[in-house]
Parts: C-alpha cells; sequence; structure tokens
C-alpha cells in the first residue's frame, strides 16, 4: 500500500467544493477510505480544516454546538476516511527551513512527509512544490481520472477499486553541471560555514592534484531531531571529465560523534544501493568514494534506524 500525503490545497478544495476546480473529490476520498492508498494530512493541515468547518457553521442559526464539539466531529469524519494525521513539530519546521521551496506551506508538508517516511505528496497544484526532493503528483498523474473515467461495475464486485497505477515522479536533481559553474542551491553552502574554521580540516582536498578544478560544498542535515550531521561532498574534475567524488558525513555542532549505525549509502537511478559505509561506536566521521561520468544519475541516503534524508543528482 502507498503512503501519501495529501496537500492541504486539494483537502481545501475538497471543503469548499468550489464548481470545476475538484469535481474528482468524492472518489478520490472513497479511494482513501478503501485503503488502497494510505492517506495522511498534516496537524497544520488539520488546525484549518477544522478553522473553516468552524467558520462555515458559526453563523448558522443549526448551530448549536461548541467549537471544540465542532472540531472532534471534524476530526472524527477524517478517521473515518481513514486518513491518518502527521504532527508538525519543532524538528519539522527546521526541516523546512534548509528545504529549497519557495512555498512556505509546501516546504513544511514535504518535511512533515519525509519525517514520516511516506511516499509522495498528491495535490492539485504541483508548481508549488518544485524543489521538492519526494515525489510530487498530481491528481490525474495519480490515476484519478482514469478511475474515475471506468464505467461502473454493476455485479457484485462494484465496489472493487481498481489497481491505481503508479506514475512515472518528477524528482528534482541537483545537475553537477551547474556547480562546476559554481551554481548552486542555497542550502548546499561553503563546507567553512557549516563546519566552521576549526573543522576544515575534515575535508579531503585531493593533496595529490592540486592542479585539478576542486568543488566544496556542505548541507547541515538532520534526520528526526537527532544528531546535526554535515553531508560534504568534494569533487575533483579528471583528465577524462569524469568526476571523482568524495562524500564525507560529520556530527557538526555539540554533537561529537555520529550515533552509531549510521550509513551513507549511494544508490544509483533506479535507487539499487551500490555503494555503503555504515558508523561504529565513536566515529567523528564516516566517507565513502566513487566516480561520476557524463549522464550518470545517483542518489545520496543517510539513514539511521528508520530516518533517511534522500538527494538526488545527475551529471548532464
Amino acid at each position: 500500500m502507498m503512503r501519501m500525503l495529501v496537500a492541504t490545497d486539494l483537502i481545501f478544495e475538497a471543503i469548499l467544493n468550489r464548481s470545476g476546480f475538484f469535481p474528482n473529490a468524492p472518489r478520490f476520498f472513497e479511494i482513501l477510505k478503501s485503503q488502497q492508498v494510505q492517506g495522511y494530512i498534516s496537524s497544520i493541515c488539520l488546525e484549518k480544516v477544522c478553522s473553516v468547518v468552524r467558520a462555515s457553521v458559526k453563523n448558522s442559526e443549526a448551530y448549536e454546538n461548541s467549537e471544540e464539539e465542532v472540531t472532534k466531529q471534524t476530526v472524527s469524519l477524517i478517521k473515518n476516511m481513514r486518513i491518518s494525521i502527521c504532527e508538525v513539530d519543532s524538528y519539522v519546521i527546521q526541516q523546512a527551513r534548509l528545504l529549497n521551496i519557495c512555498e512556505a506551506e509546501s516546504a513544511v508538508e514535504v518535511a512533515c512527509a519525509i519525517a514520516n517516511n511516506l511516499e509522495g505528496i498528491i495535490t492539485l497544484n504541483p508548481d508549488n512544490f518544485l524543489g521538492s526532493i519526494l515525489p510530487i503528483y498530481s491528481e490525474k498523474q495519480f490515476g484519478l481520472e482514469v478511475l474515475l473515467n471506468q464505467p461502473e461495475d454493476k455485479s457484485d464486485s462494484k465496489n472493487t477499486i481498481p489497481e491505481i497505477s503508479q506514475p512515472e515522479p518528477t524528482l528534482n536533481k541537483i545537475n553537477l553541471k551547474d556547480w562546476l559553474e559554481n551554481i548552486f542551491d542555497t542550502d548546499w553552502q561553503f563546507v567553512e560555514s557549516i563546519l566552521g574554521i576549526s573543522h576544515l580540516g575534515f575535508s579531503f582536498r585531493s593533496p595529490n592534484q592540486p592542479h585539478k578544478q576542486i568543488v566544496n560544498r556542505a548541507k547541515k542535515i538532520y534526520l528526526n531531531n537527532r544528531c546535526p550531521m554535515a553531508l560534504i561532498f568534494n569533487i575533483v574534475i579528471e583528465d577524462n571529465s569524469n568526476l571523482e567524488v568524495i562524500l564525507q558525513l560529520y556530527a557538526i555542532e555539540e554533537q561529537t560523534y555520529l550515533l552509531e549505525n549510521t550509513k551513507l549509502i549511494v544508490s544509483d537511478d533506479l535507487e539499487q544501493d551500490i555503494l555503503e559505509v555504515q558508523s561504529r561506536n565513536g566515529d567523528i566521521g564516516i566517507k565513502v568514494h566513487f566516480t561520476v561520468e557524463k549522464g550518470d544519475k545517483f542518489c545520496i541516503k543517510v539513514r539511521e534506524k528508520d530516518n533517511c534524508f534522500l538527494e538526488y543528482f545527475q551529471m548532464n
């Protein structure tokens, strides 16, 4: 079963029931209730939904319940649709600040989905999630349009929900060619700005090849609000235009050592792990070394227990 975050914009359109904006809403929630797809919303989305419901009934003559009771009924309705609620806490907010997503609400939802190990996000407006490291699906991409246009079966199996075909998601990949031209996302910073001057010795500078172009960048990451870490990318251009990459992971700030069994993984474009190193008790940092050729696509993973950070790369 796929585990997907349902974006706030989609939930809002379903509630407002504006003509033509989300005509497939009833069928969409029927699919979630069938649990063929496990749906989730963020706790911030829940708060907004409750506010809209309370506002819509507050001035109604039929309004007899307290605001607290309306909230309870709204939460009960959402849970009856088999939609689970993901808490947005200080860790999720901190992670959202690190994401290269223009829309603040979308950044929080992506961070929330990552923190809860969800597989993607369904939204009516994929453009609001540009820069996401998670797959983003529009309603139509996710196959709902196909399901709704199928003729209804009058037999005993009419309530059976057909299988949803998963589309090929569009992932935001960092192009290392841009890095070689000094074009970087804002969350990939100078190494010294993450590690500090006293820790610059951590970064490998390829002393045997000082004449070749070198690119060093670092990104601060957190996993479930535990050990803060710096992921360091060192690139050396070889004579044949291939890239020699030294990837390093270090504990930073007040954390002296990496948590034991933290994994640094390199996967291919099919997300099959090809390199993996794991920290031991007392390790300050770990590293992997590999070569990137033109046309290569790969994924970097940092994993500690059930928590995982992902970043996708390509070399055009």
